[in-house]
């Protein structure tokens, strides 16, 4: 039998310094989740009930815990490769997913007018489609990063090509 090691494409398109940084923030990341998650219990066990359906808190704190490392990985330069290509990857990327945000919030849309709030918020916790509602802003504001890298790679190689 023949064991292939993988080398992922992705790999050469990121420094040694970014790559470092990714690492430094997912670590980060990680920190802020585990804080969320003992805040979250914390809170549940103090004031006795749940503010939303098990499987919508353990995604929203995964949300909260994402948009710290994206926007950490963006602000310090990480985010962009250093390959041309691969910075129009991030526009297409990014529209892609202002795309699924749109359907997203479309669905909510006829959802809400079908079932109203109730469909959302029921017994004072967040409910059902809710779980929808975050992931589409989720979305937005990955989409909007990644359009921001993609302007700002963009500017970054004219700059470059001028030099």
């Amino acid at each position: 039998m023949k064991i292939e090691i993988i080398k992922s494409s992705d790999a050469d398109n990121y420094d040694e310094y970014q790559k470092s940084i990714m690492h430094k923030c997912a670590s980060q990341a990680l920190v802020v989740l585990m804080a969320l998650i003992l805040i979250n219990a914390t809170l549940k066990t103090i004031v006795g009930r749940e503010w939303a359906m098990p499987l919508i808190e353990g995604s929203s704190l995964i949300y909260v815990a994402l948009i710290y490392y994206l926007t950490s990985i963006f602000i310090k330069g990480a985010y962009v490769p250093f390959n041309n290509k691969k910075v129009y990857t991030l526009l297409i990327g990014g529209l892609t997913v202002l795309f699924a945000a749109a359907v997203q919030l479309a669905l909510l849309m006829v959802i809400y007018r079908q079932k109203g709030v109730a469909g959302f918020y029921k017994d004072g916790a967040l409910h059902d489609f809710s779980l929808l509602a975050i992931s589409a802003i989720f979305m937005f504001y990955l989409a909007l990063l990644m359009i921001l890298a993609w302007r700002a790679g963009r500017k970054e190689f004219q700059s470059g090509d001028e030099d």
